[in-house]
């Protein structure tokens, strides 16, 4: 969106600044600023160095500049130094004649008419600015201010606009136009967006980070910006001559703020560089209190208020904080030169190491290696897995088993791509180590993690080094175990008399055994082998009992395990209804435990079902959804599996014809996990608008909800849909309608007549994954 002319509106003076380049992105904040700019007198944005903080203010003035006959005043506090020059500076913009204090006389001329003064860059003055708007809004009523700033500025009837990232379109938009200005020729096509995306998104997607990669585009392609990125602060700089120095390299932008704070947040913020994928205060204390001399709470307040933290808004899981990937790499720098990384990398590793341990039973007792049962400790280890890699990281050199024993932990609960957690595990597993619990564990998960990425061969040789040293520690629940990875490799092989031969030794090994989860998954495992058989009928009565236990147990995940085998033999007894409402309370439950893997599973099955009715657009989207998810986390079915899914897919396509089919799936492959989840749980076709509304079908729902006051975990539960969907409607929705907050959306929805009466309706929270009936029985 280019800069618009001050000739527009030729008689209202101003100083405001003239860009060289055009303006992109930030609709919806232009949009929702002009707003609050109408409303309140007093306006800040705040957000980290490099956010466009000063742009996005300049474009606003140029937008609202016919508001203020008196003009707009655009004064650059980033050159002073000196608290007692504030109103000076102002002064000399508007070259104000006479003499006596500065602030009189700007009181003087701002009482005579509206106008608006713009300080920008406030945060090194912030009290001193403070102090003077608090006398020219109580002295002069026309007058306005807009500031910017890395903190507000905290004065009485401030509005706060703090500025985030870009959205991903919007980065990529800003990527190419600044790219052109390198290469004239440069465009965005198929062939480099996913490498300007992952660019973008490692920037935080910042506008001056993305300005200064994008830069590089006529000296490498982007896939060399993008390994470059590991050193960022070399590749990040070479902004215009003409810009302040801050803004010519990211370094620079973050070293003007960190140079700002006390010596307790700067210690603070430092330590922070350590945690990985966010972090709450509970953890930010444990690792990185000692030391300081104020509460890390109020020191978190600080750097969140001063744009060097983050600070992100859930529901349900407690507030959570990080800091960009930029601020990340300064910090560890600045945490490496006060000698304090190992100390500092250690305690985050005891942290985690015990929590892990804490928050997941199934660690605390042997045998290891049964997930986690239900949904608070799966996402638990889904928030912080960011944080329990790096433990490892940091321990992988350690001579004992410490390093291998987190991971195999870890991998008994890894729902996302396989491919690191499985190359982790073989590196530690091929060093000398000693024979112990940590070793089975790590040969029987790195076993698992081979079968479902369709390496029979490497997991059938995992498997039987796991099986000897569980027969060599008398350790017959792993030893069950290894038999069943072994027996999962032979069936991926072909070879089913022999995986059925092994299944049926592994559940005797088990007919003592206390572990009931254990001896469900025995006796899914008898149950699969019989459905492939062709003996639906037994199959689906084993697998009927497995979920009744799992249930009555409690163990939501083994129950979604359970479920996802039974659907297969409901659908092999052509009880298509059964099955679809089984597949569908799988996914519902693998959703909310951040089961990829599961997720996948379930909407291939869900295909099949949709195909079977002779609904072959909905096959083909979900199925497209499926391959595109399991493509990313490098899953493989076995042969039978594949087989059965292969043959709906040809039978939808053959039906729909060539263009049709090419449609619906290129209209599943674009959906995301979420949307995928959505569209696999409701029975309507993806609609993009309903009647004149800016919103989806579903946005439509969502928002009759929020106008109803219902928080975002009552609506997943009404909708069938997860906390973090739920989220992210919220937030597009907020985005398309140009409002900031629920209310904005309340407001909208009852303007026009979406609205709900909540006392007609029953929630859905007691009849999704609480009931004691099967899904069968929900018809």
């Amino acid at each position: 969106m280019a800069l618009r002319r001050q000739a527009a509106f030729p008689f209202v003076p101003n100083s405001l600044p003239r860009y060289l380049t055009s303006f992109v992105g930030r609709r919806a904040e232009l949009s929702g600023l002009k707003s609050v700019l109408a409303r309140s007198r007093m306006v800040t944005l705040t957000g980290p160095g490099g956010a466009g903080k000063s742009r996005l203010a300049a474009e606003l003035c140029r937008a609202t500049l016919n508001r203020w006959p008196q003009g707009i005043w655009w004064v650059e506090l980033a050159p002073v130094s000196d608290p007692g020059k504030v109103a000076s500076a102002a002064v000399g913009v508007l070259e104000l004649p006479g003499r006596g204090p500065a602030e009189d006389r700007l009181m003087a001329w701002f009482a005579d008419g509206r106008a608006l003064l713009v300080l920008d860059n406030c945060e090194h003055l912030a009290a001193a600015c403070a102090d003077l708007c608090t006398a020219l809004l109580e002295g002069c009523p026309e007058a306005t201010i807009l500031a910017t700033s890395r903190e507000s500025m905290g004065v009485a009837g401030e509005a706060q606009w703090p500025l985030s990232s870009l959205t991903a379109g919007e980065a990529i938009e800003l990527f190419e136009a600044r790219a052109r200005l390198a290469l004239p020729d440069f465009k965005v096509d198929a062939s480099n967006r996913e490498p300007i995306a992952e660019i973008c998104e490692h920037l935080d997607r910042l506008p001056l980070a993305i300005e200064l990669a994008a830069a590089r585009t006529n000296m490498m392609p982007e896939r060399d910006i993008l390994s470059q990125l590991s050193q960022r602060f070399r590749l990040l700089t070479g902004g215009s001559r003409s810009d302040p120095e801050r803004l010519q390299s990211m370094h620079a932008a973050i070293d003007w703020s960190y140079r700002l704070l006390t010596e307790d947040e700067a210690m603070l913020f430092r330590r922070l560089a350590v945690f990985r994928g966010g972090f709450a205060l509970e953890s930010a204390e444990a690792v990185c209190s000692d030391g300081v001399t104020k509460t890390v709470l109020d020191l978190l307040t600080s750097l969140v208020q001063k744009s060097m933290v983050v600070a992100d808004r859930t529901n349900g899981s407690g507030g959570r904080y990080r800091l960009l990937e930029s601020q990340i790499a300064y910090g560890e720098d600045r945490l490496r030169e006060a000698g304090e990384l190992e100390l500092i990398r250690q305690r985050h590793y005891a942290y985690f190491k015990d929590c892990f341990a804490t928050r997941t039973p199934f660690n605390r007792v042997r045998p290891k290696g049964d997930p986690p049962t239900g949904f608070t400790e799966a996402q638990w280890i889904a928030r912080e897995s960011g944080n329990l890699m790096a433990s490892i990281a940091w321990v992988r050199n350690s001579p004992d088993d410490s390093a291998l024993s987190l991971a195999a932990d870890l991998a008994g609960s890894w729902y996302g791509d396989t491919t690191p957690i499985r190359s982790l595990l073989e590196e530690l597993l091929a060093r000398p180590s000693m024979k112990g619990p940590a070793r089975v564990q790590g040969l029987y998960f790195a076993s698992n993690l081979a079968n479902n990425q369709g390496d029979y061969e490497a997991a059938a040789g995992l498997a039987e080094g796991c099986l000897t040293l569980a027969r060599d520690l008398g350790d017959d629940e792993m030893m069950a175990r290894a038999m069943h990875e072994a027996s999962a490799a032979l069936m991926g092989q072909g070879e089913l008399a022999a995986a059925a031969a092994m299944r049926e030794e592994a559940l005797l090994l088990l007919q003592n055994s206390s572990n009931p989860g254990l001896v469900g998954i025995a006796r899914q495992a008898i149950a699969e082998v019989a459905y492939q058989r062709g003996d639906y009928g037994t199959a689906r009565g084993i697998l009927v009992e497995c979920v009744s236990a799992a249930r009555a147990r409690g163990d939501v995940r083994r129950t979604a395990n359970h479920l996802h085998m039974l659907a297969w033999a409901q659908s092999c007894c052509n009880e298509l209804e059964a099955a679809a409402a089984s597949w569908k309370e799988s996914v519902s439950t693998f959703g909310l435990l951040k089961d990829q893997g599961g997720i996948v599973l379930g909407l291939d099955g869900l295909s099949c079902v949709a195909e079977g009715r002779g609904d072959d657009r909905r096959a083909r989207r979900l199925a497209a959804a499926a391959t595109r998810m399991s493509d990313e986390m490098s899953f493989r079915y076995d042969p039978w599996y594949w087989g059965q899914i292969e043959a709906s897919r040809r039978r939808s396509q053959s039906r729909l014809g060539p263009r049709k089919s090419e449609d619906a799936w290129r209209q599943g492959w674009s959906m995301s996990l979420d949307e995928a989840i959505d569209y696999a749980l409701g029975e309507r076709e993806p609609e993009t608008v309903i009647d004149a509304s800016p919103l989806s079908r579903r946005e439509s729902e969502v928002a009759k909800l929020v106008a109803a006051g219902t928080s975002n975990r009552r609506i997943g539960e009404r909708l069938y849909l997860s906390e973090r969907t739920v989220e992210g409607h919220v937030e597009r929705i907020r985005t398309k309608l140009g409002v900031r907050s629920r209310i904005g959306v309340a407001t909208w929805a009852v303007e026009h007549g979406l609205t709900v009466d909540l006392t007609a309706e029953q929630g859905v929270a007691s009849t999704r994954g609480a009931h004691d009936g099967l899904p069968s029985e929900r018809r």
